[in-house]
């Protein structure tokens, strides 16, 4: 009961959730990243106390997190995760709190 799982756009899924109190935000996206409108979304107006973000694509990664900062975001850590051996892929876990 104190975990809702939204399996949805993050369009969609932020339309619904911005009338809503959320506690934290786990965030996968395309290789690509987020749109500036997905980060500006989540990061300025759901605003969580927590968030997680998995890039698959460090320069995608690099690119959105000063918008992410500048939101009033700071870098707890993160940790690379080697999900594909032996290639050049490389998945980056970021722990982010609301300053």
């Amino acid at each position: 009961r104190r975990v809702r799982l939204i399996q949805a756009r993050t369009e969609r899924a932020i339309r619904d959730l911005e009338r809503r109190s959320v506690d934290a935000v786990v965030l996968d996206p395309p290789r690509q990243g987020c749109g500036p409108t997905v980060i500006d979304a989540v990061f300025a107006r759901l605003a969580p106390p927590r968030a997680v973000y998995v890039s698959c694509h460090p320069a995608a990664l690099a690119g959105e997190l000063p918008a992410i900062v500048a939101a009033g975001y700071r870098v707890r850590s993160v940790q690379p995760v080697d999900m594909f051996p032996h290639t050049y892929h490389v998945e980056n876990v970021v722990r982010l709190v609301k300053r």
